[in-house]
């Protein structure tokens, strides 16, 4: 039993074994569960800003503050509770419908295949995502855009059962990753090469984190989330 917490504990937290070879099982779940207590530490913090989200929202005058409370929610809720983020991104798809705008539908759409792509539903998020105009996105979302294509397809490669299909899932994750530096490029001012440097640290931060927030929510949701009906 504690192999296999061991080794859950390695993918929410890369490294830590690797960097404590010398130490018994015994002290590494010791440390394990000084991280698991600063995680529902952190969980408390966060139900608290939620809550003082969710008053705002309640106290809100117009669909324009409502929309900005919801996608502060939906950020507040991603990695943490998918089922909480998915309801604040449709919230937000309605809000935009009622005001009539089209970037803040684009936006609520991405937040939507965000979750589908993380939870596997990667079909659905690749039809969503195709439903909306590039040409008309906003300079403000091309970079979330390319990174959820680029995201998803890299999990679809991941988890492909054959070779071939597997390569070309990760060609379009390539492709999507080259013109998300294309974007970062364009939004730096005067490219050299320290900023080519800087704009690959750039993406591969964004990957990280992407990587880091689903692995974490897959095996701390259980000491995070003991009541899953919160919303």
């Amino acid at each position: 039993m504690k192999k296999v917490i061991l080794i859950l504990l390695a993918i929410a937290f890369p490294g830590l074994l690797c960097a404590k070879d010398n130490k018994s099982t015994d002290a590494l779940l010791r440390e394990i569960d000084g991280l698991i207590k600063n995680r529902r530490t952190y969980g408390v913090e966060k139900e608290a800003r939620i809550a003082d989200l969710k008053k705002l929202l309640a106290e809100a005058t117009s669909d324009e503050q409502r929309y900005g409370f919801c996608g502060r929610l939906f950020d507040e809720y991603r990695a943490y509770n998918l089922d909480s983020s998915f309801v604040y991104a449709q919230r937000k798809e309605d809000l935009a419908h009622r005001m009539d705008k089209l970037d803040y539908l684009d936006d609520a759409a991405m937040n939507m295949a965000e979750v589908m792509g993380t939870t596997g539903m990667y079909k659905e998020a690749l039809e969503l995502l195709g439903q909306i105009d590039k040409k008309t996105l906003p300079d403000y979302l091309y970079g979330y855009y390319y990174h959820l294509y680029r995201t998803i397809y890299g999990l679809m490669g991941d988890y492909a059962v054959t070779e071939k299909v597997k390569k070309e899932y990760y060609r379009m994750t390539d492709l999507y990753r080259d013109s998300l530096l294309h974007r970062v490029f364009e939004q730096t001012v005067g490219v050299t090469a320290d900023d080519d440097r800087l704009a690959h640290r750039h993406v591969e931060n964004i990957d990280r984190k992407q990587e880091g927030d689903q692995n974490r929510h897959r095996i701390l949701r259980p000491h995070l989330h003991p009541d899953q009906n919160m919303r």
